[in-house]
């Protein structure tokens, strides 16, 4: 489990050092993939307004971002 996802699940109260059932801990890196995905789905929607909205940069850089902060595979 990534580091942020870890600092997450410490801010929810959720301590990943005593989990001991790995499907518990799939759960959780799971749901962070999932909304890792939904906020790229509204990027890419985002990437359709006028040049310049992303400050010159693509959807795909901001895809990669997310991807690498947030421990998450394509």
């Amino acid at each position: 489990m990534n580091k942020v996802t870890q600092k997450l699940c410490d801010q929810v109260g959720i301590d990943v050092n005593y989990l001991t059932n790995t499907k518990q801990i799939g759960l959780i890196e799971k749901l962070v993939e999932l909304v890792v995905d939904e906020c790229i789905e509204i990027i890419y929607k985002q990437d359709r307004l006028p040049p310049g909205f992303f400050y010159g940069k693509d959807a795909s850089t901001y895809e990669f971002a997310l991807r690498k902060h947030f421990g998450v595979d394509q």
